[in-house]
């Protein structure tokens, strides 16, 4: 049969795990490439899908090859343990089993916080990733305005990796109405503390249970349980990489 290849463009420790992605892989029986080769069944590893390696990842998969996308996991108690895998773009997450790995996590769901007349927070995003799915330049003080002229208080939050924020994000939601992302990990840890999210982007990894208008939040306990699953099931500690399982489920082998 055909060579299994695979190109990973995800840089080395300490936090960006080549090394259990190269594990992970070679478990499988793909041979690692140093330089992509575009071909059937051929895979390719990016960090974020960025303008600046979007020519090779449409070249794979124009070649019938597969782009799997990584990223920081969207909520961990230990930072750079947990990645975020999907395939084609960040946020579509992969496929769910029945398995609880939510509890694992160590996060209590907290009730949801009827909270009227509270301020929206909305949380800054650095507009990584592809046409479409990034998001657009000035969008949080964009959809802020919206939201103040329509007599409701907004405030905006940095971007942690732009500017260090001065209060935990579970502060700056304290007495708030609603989140607000474009498809941030904010959300996440927002719907966990009992917050309805509202998003922007294509696509959210916990979309089931957010909503698409900031002046009707949804409160659901069940599409929040399934929201907060499917999450788990899309992000997997390092050391579960390395044994190959979450890319072997994610690529359908």
């Amino acid at each position: 049969g055909r060579l299994k290849t695979v190109h990973i463009l995800v840089r080395k420790e300490p936090y960006y795990r080549a090394e259990a992605l190269q594990s992970g892989f070679k478990r499988l029986g793909y041979t690692l490439l140093h330089a992509g080769r575009p071909e059937p069944g051929a895979v390719l590893v990016v960090w974020g899908r960025k303008p600046d390696n979007e020519i090779l990842c449409a070249a794979y998969e124009r070649a019938g090859g597969k782009v799997v996308v990584m990223e920081n996991g969207y909520l961990q108690r230990v930072d750079k343990t947990m990645y975020a895998l999907s395939l084609t773009n960040h946020h579509t997450g992969g496929p769910v089993g029945d398995e609880d790995r939510f509890s694992k996590l160590g996060f209590d769901v907290k009730p949801w916080r009827h909270t009227v007349g509270g301020r929206v927070v909305v949380c800054q995003q650095r507009g990584i990733g592809r046409p479409g799915y990034a998001s657009p330049v000035g969008w949080a003080e964009g959809f802020a305005a919206k939201i103040k002229k329509a007599g409701t208080t907004a405030y905006v939050r940095p971007h942690p990796g732009n500017h260090p924020p001065r209060v935990p994000l579970v502060a700056d939601l304290a007495g708030a109405s609603c989140c607000a992302v474009w498809s941030s990990n904010a959300g996440v840890l927002a719907l966990v503390e009992g917050y309805p999210v509202v998003y922007n982007a294509p696509h959210w990894i916990c979309e089931q249970g957010g909503t698409r208008g900031w002046n009707n939040p949804g409160y659901g306990d069940v599409s929040r349980a399934a929201a907060l699953h499917r999450m788990s099931h899309s992000q997997w500690h390092h050391d579960e990489i390395k044994t190959g399982e979450p890319l072997a489920r994610l690529l359908g082998l």
